[in-house]
This record gives structure tokens, sequence and C-alpha cells, in this order.
């Protein structure tokens, strides 16, 4: 019995010298005066319900302490000092792991701009580098495009820029004019004169055309040579000009239309002193004084001969309008003609 007592009264020291949390050292509790003072006269009383109940009380107020002890430290631990104590130490480490992690982004950052600075550098430098290199198959080829630009230069060019023709063919046409569900055909004779005039790769060609009973007119347009060096050589033109038809049409007599067209030429040799030319403009509309509105093209296959400065051809060519008057049915005119004729360079 004495044992047990000694060991549930018997109190224990609490432990300053560790590093855990403090715990509470208050001063020694009174009850364990009560429980000596009293244990030897309930003993010789034999009061062993007593000593139980003394037991009890004990056990209790040990239970409170302990209760005490822990809201204590809780307390401590909670309170503002503390906290600051515990916290703040974590709070620098962190804020300080966030400076070196921001200085390490700038640097990184810095050097990959950097980086990137010397490389365009080191990019322009060998361009330049490469640019100004000279390389046998540079030179090669440089050479070709410079051989190929004096050839051209050479088919395109002579030593006299200027260059004239005048020429005239006739021979047969055949008209066939529809309206409605009417068709009415003629043929008659044709008669054409035309000229050239050439500066360099500019020229200017005029025709005249001469028919008894199927319209008169005239085309005259503006030529841009693409490729050949003259007339009597293979080339290709581009034209732009205006075209005059006179011709009756509808009820009106000698009807005068005035219009635009664009198209273009080709000349080929085939041998030295034979070739084949074909020609095609589109005629715009355009609408005459008294409202009669005319649209169409023609087209021209030509076969020739050139003996020095003579060309004899012969040519085949067909020439298409289409006519509309407001309150009429429209008229198309389809003039097919064949012609052989001579023109002179010089």
């Amino acid at each position: 019995m004495r044992a047990l007592m000694g060991r549930i009264l018997s109190p224990r020291k609490v432990n300053t010298t560790c590093n855990k949390r403090p715990s509470f050292e208050g001063p020694s509790i009174p009850y364990f005066y009560i429980v000596f003072r009293h244990y030897n006269h309930l003993k010789k009383r034999n009061d062993f319900n007593g000593i139980r109940r003394k037991i009890e009380t004990v056990l209790y107020l040990r239970r409170i302490r302990n209760m005490d002890r822990r809201i204590r430290n809780t307390e401590a631990i909670n309170s503002p000092s503390r906290r600051k104590f515990v916290t703040a130490p974590e709070k620098s480490i962190s804020l300080e792991n966030m400076k070196y992690i921001f200085v390490l982004i700038l640097l990184f950052v810095s050097q990959i701009a950097h980086s990137q600075v010397i490389l365009e550098n080191l990019r322009q430098k060998q361009e330049k580098k490469e640019a100004s290199r000279w390389t046998l198959a540079g030179w090669l080829a440089q050479k070709e495009r410079i051989q190929m630009m004096d050839y051209w230069l050479a088919m395109n060019t002579k030593d006299d820029p200027f260059e004239f023709s005048i020429g005239a063919d006739s021979g047969d046409l055949d008209q066939s004019r529809s309206q409605g569900t009417s068709t009415s055909e003629s043929s008659e004779d044709s008669l054409q004169y035309n000229f050239t005039a050439y500066a360099s790769i500019i020229g200017i060609e005029g025709r005249w055309i001469d028919n008894e009973e199927a319209y008169e007119g005239s085309d005259i347009s503006l030529h841009l040579r693409l490729l050949g060096a003259s007339q009597q050589n293979t080339n290709i033109n581009l034209e732009v000009g205006q075209y005059v038809r006179t011709l009756d049409i509808f009820t009106f007599q000698d009807e005068e239309f005035k219009t635009t067209f664009y198209g273009g030429s080709l000349t080929l040799y085939l041998i030295k002193y034979f070739g084949i030319k074909g020609r095609y403009y589109q005629i715009q509309e355009d609408t005459s004084d008294n409202q009669v509105e005319i649209s169409g093209s023609r087209t021209e296959f030509e076969a020739f001969i050139d003996y020095s400065f003579v060309r004899v051809y012969g040519q085949l060519y067909q020439e298409e309008m289409d006519f509309s008057l407001t309150g009429n049915n429209p008229i198309a005119l389809e003039v097919d003609g064949v012609n052989a004729g001579l023109k002179i360079f010089f």
C-alpha cells in the first residue's frame, strides 16, 4: 500500500533542458500535504475507505493539473510573441527563396535575350559572307546569265531601230446577217491598205478597209513588241487601238461606230524565208449616235514568204459584230474573207 501511494503521490519534475515546447511549471499543489497529513491518522484508524477516497481525490486533481498544463501550453504556443517566434523564420526563409528564384529567372531571361542578339548578329554576318563569297559554280552561273542577256539583246535589238512597211491586199468576202429568224447572205470584193512604223520595240499600225457594200472602216493601234528585233523576225506584239466601222444597220444609213479594241499577234518563222502569223483582237462595247450598241471580235491567220524586203502573203480573216437597238431584234453580222497581198519593208 505504501509503495502504491509513493508511485501515485510522487511529484514529477519538468524537463526544462530539452528543445521541446516549454511546459507549465507552477507552485506545488497543496493536495500532497493533505494526503500526507491524514495518511498516518487514517492508517491508525484502519479507515481504508477514507484512503480510497483520498486516492481518488489525488487522481482527480492530477487530471485537472494535466488539463491545466495542456491549456497553458496551448495558450503559450498561440500567443502573438510565440507565433512571431515560430513563423517569422519560416516566412523569412520563404521570402528569401523567392528572391533567389526571381534573381535566377531574371538572369536566365537576360541570358536568353543576349544569346538571341548574338545569334542574330552571327547570322547577319554569315549572310554577308555568303553573299560576297566567290565560287566557281556561282561564276559559271553568272556567266551563263550574262550570255543569255547578251543573246536576248542581240535577238531583240538592231543597229537601226526604225522600221517601216506599207502593203495592200484584196480578195473576196462572204457576209452573213441574222436578225431573229431571218438570215441573209452576200458576197463581194474587198480591199485593204496597211502600214507600220516602229521605233525599237514601240510601233504603230494602221489599216483602211474599202468594201463595196458590206462596210467601210479603219483600224489604228499602238504596238509593244515583247520579243523579236524586227517585224521580219519571230516576234510577239501586244496592241491596243481604235476601231471604226461605217455600215447600214437597222433603219439607219451609214451608221458610224467608234470604239476601242485590244489584242495581240504572233509571227513565227518556220524556216528562213517562210513563216506564219496570227492576230486576234476584242472589240469593246460602244454605242453610236443613234443608240445602237456594237461589240465583237476579229481573228486573222496569215502565211507569208519573205524575199529580201518584200513579203508576199495570203490572209484568212473572220470578223464578228453584234448590234442591238432598243425595241428591235439584235443583228449578228459575220464576215469571212480571203485576201492576198504584198508588203514592202524599209
